[in-house]
């Protein structure tokens, strides 16, 4: 599905959010990103790549600590410690950069117009829809939930807003 919202979006979420997604995630920001939480935990299964075009600044009030291979550098107010002596040489491991993808267009939808479906005047819905059908627009069936009901609810046998959901619809 895409979405194209024009102007602010705005969220408030009281609890927990868990998000899961099953391919990958893509995310392109025009301006800034402000990001300020408690804590910040990142695991990844591959690697973690940070790049910058300009500066690079990595700031602890207390400690930093890298650690690789069974090694570390430790940088405290009491100085910078190593597990081992620092020796001269070798050479910088090249990092995968963030590549993300770009949406797609939003197409526009078209449902049936309300003359279609009446049956006072205008075309029946099976009148209109050959004529619907030859456009370059796509054809979006609307839910059929009632309304202030839960896809649960949904008087269709196989509904796709509660397959989409994971909760089947009416048996």
């Amino acid at each position: 599905a895409s979405h194209e919202l024009q102007g602010e979006e705005h969220h408030l979420t009281h609890g927990g959010r868990k998000t899961q997604i099953l391919a990958d995630d893509s995310l392109t920001v025009v301006g800034n990103q402000h990001i300020s939480a408690a804590n910040h935990l990142v695991s990844a299964a591959g690697q973690v790549h940070l790049s910058s075009k300009m500066h690079v600044v990595i700031d602890a009030g207390m400690t930093a600590t890298v650690k690789a291979g069974g090694q570390w550098i430790n940088i405290t107010p009491l100085g910078i410690f190593s597990s081992v002596p620092m020796l001269l040489g070798g050479i910088p491991m090249p990092g995968m950069p963030a590549v993300p993808g770009t949406p797609l267009a939003v197409a526009k939808q078209t449902a049936l117009p309300a003359s279609a479906s009446s049956p006072s005047g205008g075309p029946s819905a099976s009148e209109a829809l050959p004529a619907l059908l030859a456009g370059d627009a796509p054809i979006v069936e609307l839910c059929q939930k009632p309304q202030g009901k839960t896809p649960m609810e949904c008087p269709l046998p196989d509904c796709p807003c509660a397959r989409a959901l994971g909760v089947g619809g009416k048996q």
